[in-house]
């Protein structure tokens, strides 16, 4: 009887309306992003891995950045679509932060999920170049 509960609950938490959550995609695109892990975040988007891979690495080098804090503040799922909300702290290296939130969707793909890549996963409005 405790076995099959919890079997209920870990299936409760992986399927969200008949699909998987894209929240763990979420939070490893963001882990990975964080961490420097390019080519692994870039592996979970949409877009040309090494073209997205080469977007996230040099996005906070062109302003110095000495460090990169992202947490994901929300997720919120319609069908096999999301849009995730972060919020990110980027250490300009001379005592002053930067802090702003920024959001992405996301499209579900038989039982994945993948970021919708664009340059304004990054920061919005930021552009290609």
């Amino acid at each position: 009887m405790a076995v099959g509960a919890v079997v209920v609950v870990v299936l409760a938490i992986f399927f969200h309306g008949g699909g998987t959550s894209p929240e763990p995609t979420v939070a490893q695109f963001l882990l990975d992003w964080e961490t420097g892990q390019y080519n692994q975040a870039a592996a979970l988007t949409t877009g040309p891995n090494l073209a997205a891979a080469d977007e996230l690495k040099s996005a906070y080098k062109q302003v110095y950045a000495n460090d990169l804090t992202l947490s994901m503040l929300s997720v919120s799922q319609h069908g096999n679509t999301a849009t995730a909300v972060f919020r990110a702290t980027v250490d300009l290296g001379t005592g002053l932060q930067w802090k702003y939130s920024g959001s992405f969707g996301l499209r579900e793909a038989g039982q994945n999920w993948r970021v919708i890549w664009s340059p304004s996963v990054i920061y919005s409005g930021l552009q290609a170049g």
